[in-house]
């Protein structure tokens, strides 16, 4: 893990600030030539959220998934936890819920909050949908052992004409001084109140896309970005394209610039001329 300017993006010395072992490693190159470590078990590092502490102490939360996110499992662990006070430690949490294919991951309140998608393993037993899961941090910033998960009424499932899955994104939102949960799902962007997850509205951005995968905020923080992993939906097309002597409902992958002045999440006015 290497540290970037924030102004600049240029990296921070020319050490590493922390590292994350192989499992099957002891950190100790007398392991030997002949020492060999599974492919399957090296850490994958994809998503990941900076905490500090009250007591001052800097954090990171990493969640972690081969195959880009496709895979119904978060093999080796889910989560590990990078402790950067000096010397920087590292440690693999959760190692239990390797199942449970966890995709996304944001902070607030001392608590993480973490999105476990539909074709989990784990949710192909249960209820086969999106879950919104809450860890507690502490004052020192470890997170507490106790994972509570709710179900909610929403699914990642679209595979964009492709034989895999793909991740949706979740951030915390803030609505009129209210901290709420924002879910990306097939068909748009759910909405959940961050105190008890709690639902509280939806916004359908069919038009724009299917399966929100990326979220993000606009610089001055006024709209909230989503970014469809999938083409919309003909069949809910606003605009139509020609086609030889007739015209034909377009397909289309747009990014929806969300409102986060009011109350409720929804579909910004903006001047960006779509459909002409």
């Amino acid at each position: 893990i290497f540290e970037l300017d924030p102004k600049t993006g240029i990296q921070v010395g020319s050490e590493a600030i922390a590292f994350i072992p192989h499992q099957d490693h002891s950190g100790v190159e007398a392991d030997g030539p002949d020492f060999t470590i599974s492919a399957e078990f090296y850490p994958r590092p994809c998503r990941g959220v900076f905490v500090k502490a009250t007591d001052g102490s800097r954090h990171l939360y990493l969640l972690q998934f081969k195959g880009a996110g496709s895979l119904d499992t978060s093999v080796p662990n889910p989560l590990y936890h990078v402790n950067l006070t000096t010397p920087a430690t590292t440690e693999a949490l959760f190692s239990s819920a390797t199942n449970q294919a966890w995709r996304a991951i944001d902070v607030a309140n001392n608590k993480l909050f973490v999105a476990e998608m539909s074709y989990s393993k784990d949710n192909k037993t249960d209820v086969k949908k999106n879950k919104v899961c809450t860890i507690a941090l502490t004052s020192n910033g470890s997170a507490s052992a106790t994972v509570d998960c709710t179900a909610t009424e929403y699914t990642s499932q679209e595979k964009c004409d492709s034989q895999l899955h793909w991740p949706s994104d979740m951030k915390v939102i803030s609505l009129a001084g209210t901290n709420y949960i924002a879910l990306g799902h097939d068909k748009g962007v759910a909405v959940f109140k961050a105190s008890d997850l709690t639902f509280s509205h939806d916004v359908d951005l069919q038009q724009f896309g299917t399966l929100v995968g990326y979220l993000a905020f606009s610089p001055d923080g006024s709209s909230l970005y989503a970014m469809p992993q999938c083409k919309a939906n003909t069949a809910v097309s606003w605009f139509t394209l020609p086609y030889g002597a007739s015209t034909e409902k377009s397909d289309r992958n747009l990014v929806a610039a969300l409102d986060l002045t009011g109350a409720t999440l929804k579909v910004a006015n903006t001047s960006i001329d779509i459909d002409n």
